[in-house]
């Protein structure tokens, strides 16, 4: 077993460096914001809520710092590092409840394998929904262990990260009935988010949030997203129904619940459902007959073929190239920048400094990042305030021009194919 056990560390650090080595070259946007927001903390010592605005609990701004929000290959050996932490969690989860060391090792499998081979846009960037897979999976080790006081640490710390932990809180309380558990969640997660009240986090985390989740996109087919998650998660999905194990059935229909929240139904959030599904069906593969598992190997082939060759948009890409071509032309780098739009990439390229109270625009003129591209309609009225950035980089004016950026005291210097470059006029 030892020697079965060193093979599945070996194949699972290896894909976790190919898949995350792969993109080395790029800095995605769902990155890009807490890692924008760590340098701002790193480099000049800007406090999240209080001196800029940032609608996301701080838990993946820390993650960035922890290695100065560096791109490249520090950035990919991190996202490596992940992948190996949640696998070996997920290995612990799963041999602690089901007492089944085959059963451990396809729960480290699948964990590891849908951190390569799920949607590209999901798994490439290390944001809120996938950070919190291993704190949501030592959660359920700790609760499996009767440890229900750290278990509740572990969820306090997950809602630290991100909002949707209550569902996987609530959800490991209703599997272990246990009081405790519930309490120190709780206690835990005010705890984690109380220092950062006082500064804005209600308002930029929480009221922010509920308008943004009140005004979903148009165009999302929430039943489409979902049977394209099932048939590209069929290998868990059958294996967690071999299993017959009813009593997880609610703990996963809760997490569900949060996936369905908002009505965005974006590939991120199903990550809610990952740790839950692929410890139980790991268990049904376990104790499935040998032609049962030969079909959940062949249903594994269905991520791996599709999205085995990284593919991400091309207006991903395209804005990518982009930033870094503006980014070159911004040469005083000792200056402030304002980035107009959704494009913190340019903060991450830079490493300026803020020169206003954000990272994007969307707090300024209301007009959510999700629609602005194609929409200039406000989902809530925007914080007006005047720029005193040394420089502005429009990086949504060409492709929304209703949406440009417009304030007197600025002369247009440069211009790339998406972002038109300003300079305050002396």
């Amino acid at each position: 077993m030892l020697s079965l056990r060193l093979a599945v560390a070996a194949a699972i650090l290896i894909l976790a460096l190919a898949s995350r080595l792969s993109h080395k070259d790029v800095v995605w946007i769902e990155e890009a914001y807490p890692a924008a927001a760590a340098i701002q903390m790193s480099d000049y010592g800007l406090a999240i809520y209080q001196d800029f605005w940032f609608d996301k609990p701080p838990g993946a701004v820390y993650f960035y710092r922890l290695f100065g929000a560096q791109t490249g290959v520090p950035l990919r050996l991190m996202g490596a590092l992940f992948v190996c932490l949640s696998a070996l969690l997920a290995f612990l989860a799963a041999r602690r409840i089901w007492d089944d060391e085959v059963a451990a090792l396809w729960a480290a499998a699948f964990v590891a394998l849908f951190l390569a081979f799920d949607h590209p846009a999901a798994v490439m960037a290390i944001a809120p929904d996938l950070l919190m897979v291993p704190v949501q999976l030592l959660a359920l080790y700790l609760a499996a262990s009767r440890r229900y006081v750290w278990a509740g640490v572990a969820c306090g710390v997950a809602f630290w990260i991100n909002p949707k932990a209550v569902f996987a809180a609530l959800a490991l309380v209703v599997w272990s009935r246990s009081w405790v558990l519930a309490v120190s969640a709780a206690v835990a997660a005010l705890a984690m988010v109380a220092p950062y009240w006082s500064q804005g986090f209600y308002e930029q985390v929480i009221v922010w949030g509920r308008m943004y989740s009140a005004d979903p996109p148009e165009g999302i087919n929430g039943w489409k997203q979902t049977a394209a998650w099932v048939w590209f998660h069929a290998a868990l999905v059958v294996g967690a129904i071999v299993a017959r194990e009813p009593r997880w059935l609610v703990p996963i229909a809760i997490n569900a619940v949060a996936v369905v929240l908002g009505l965005r139904f974006f590939p991120r959030y199903y990550f809610q459902l990952l740790p839950l599904v692929a410890v139980v069906a790991a268990r049904g593969v376990s104790l499935s007959k040998s032609w049962v598992r030969y079909v959940i190997v062949a249903l594994l082939l269905i991520p791996v073929v599709r999205f085995g060759r990284v593919s991400p948009p091309a207006n991903q890409l395209a804005l990518y190239e982009d930033s870094v071509a503006a980014a070159a032309k911004l040469t005083d780098r000792q200056a402030t920048l304002f980035v107009w739009g959704y494009r913190p990439d340019l903060l991450i390229l830079t490493r300026m400094k803020l020169g206003a109270p954000y990272l994007d625009s969307q707090p300024v003129n209301g007009v959510l990042a999700d629609r602005h591209l194609v929409s200039s309609k406000p989902s809530t009225e925007g914080r007006r305030s005047v720029i005193a950035a040394d420089y502005v980089a429009d990086g949504l004016g060409l492709l929304n021009p209703a949406l440009a950026f417009r304030q007197d005291g600025y002369e247009e210097f440069a211009r790339t194919k998406f972002t038109v470059l300003y300079r305050r006029v002396k």
